[in-house]
This record gives C-alpha cells, structure tokens and sequence, in this order.
C-alpha cells in the first residue's frame, strides 16, 4: 500500500509531544485522514492529583500545537480497552499506532486493544519510543539480565556509541477525520483536583 493511503489513529499515551516521536511520524507518513487520539484513564487520574493537573496543561499544549499544524486531539475518558477498539470501528480505521509501554497495567490494556484490532482487521503498530534502550534490550553475554550496575551503563553507552537514536522527523500531519470529535478536553474541577495547590514545572 502506497504512502499517505490510509485512515490511521495514533494513541497518544505518555508520548505527548510532535517532536521526536516514532510512533506518530509513523502514523503522519502513512495517514492521508489522521485521527489523534487521548484516552483519560480515570484509574490513571486517581493515582495522583499533581500528576493530574499536569497531564492536562500538556494536553491543553498539545492541542494548541496541533491545531496550529491543522488538526486536533480527539480525547475521550474511560477504559481503553472499551473505547479505542470501539471508536476504531466507528472510524473505519485501517491502522493503529502507539509508542511502547513496559509496564505491567499498560501491557495488559495494549494486548487487549490489540486483539480487538486484530478482530476488526486494523493493522497495529508499536514504537519503542520511551527510552534509549528499551528495558530487556539489553543483556550479558551468558543472555541473562544485568545485576550489576557498571557493567550495564558500559554496555548502554556500546549500544549508544555504535547505534545512536535518529530523532523521529514528523511529516507534514494529515487532515483530521470529520467524524472523529471526541469530548472537549475537561478542567481540573472536571476531575475533582482543583484544589490541588502544588507547585507544578511548565507544561
């Protein structure tokens, strides 16, 4: 199938940037119609409200930035494994992408949103994106995990040396899909943490 032919979703997750992102350079090079997509996970947003506040000034920023560049962030609030393979029908998406996870409660949500991809037959593709060497990457010369601290930071700075991460270029986004609107992005009284009063970096 030939560049830019496809109606593609990208799951933005933890990955909340245009800028070096493998995944959504993906997406963007393959989309002739883009849907960006951001699910609100209330168990997420329960665990912290600092991390609250601040997920939402960078999805606040992250949809300035993409409506800057002509398009949207679509958000949506509840259990992915209900609503992306739900809204990858009501799209007619023909692929999904979203950068790798490695921890415990995402790999179980990620395998289960891609079996039902797979039963809608929507390609699915993952990004290691999260950091230089993806855990398990690396490994001792017997094949075992590193137990050891010196000899695991000589063989990450090997791998980096030899193979040096390209930064993702993003390509010029596709025009969002008309149907894909998603809710208005809520406020952090929406969320229950206004009265939250730490001191958080910028967005």
């Amino acid at each position: 199938m030939s560049q830019r032919s496809e109606r593609v979703v990208h799951w933005f997750r933890s990955d909340l940037r245009l800028r070096d992102n493998r995944a959504l350079a993906a997406a963007a090079g393959r989309a002739r119609e883009l849907v960006l997509l951001y699910v609100l996970d209330d168990r997420l947003l329960r665990s912290s409200p600092p991390r609250a506040r601040y997920l939402l000034a960078i999805l606040e920023r992250l949809a300035r930035e993409l409506a800057e560049r002509g398009q949207r962030l679509v958000v949506e609030r509840g259990d992915a494994r209900v609503l992306v393979p739900r809204r990858l029908r009501e799209w007619r998406a023909e692929r999904i992408t979203w950068g790798r996870d490695p921890s415990p409660y995402a790999l179980r949500r990620d395998a289960a949103v891609r079996r039902a991809a797979d039963a809608l037959g929507v390609a699915v593709e993952e990004h290691d994106d999260r950091a230089v060497c993806e855990p398990g990457a690396l490994r001792t010369k017997s094949g075992g995990a590193f137990r050891v601290y010196t000899p695991f930071r000589n063989a990450w700075w090997a791998r980096f040396e030899s193979d040096p991460p390209a930064l993702a270029r993003l390509p010029r986004l596709a025009p969002p899909l008309a149907e894909a609107q998603g809710l208005a992005l809520p406020d952090a009284a929406a969320l229950g943490v206004a009265g939250d009063a730490t001191a958080l970096p910028p967005a």
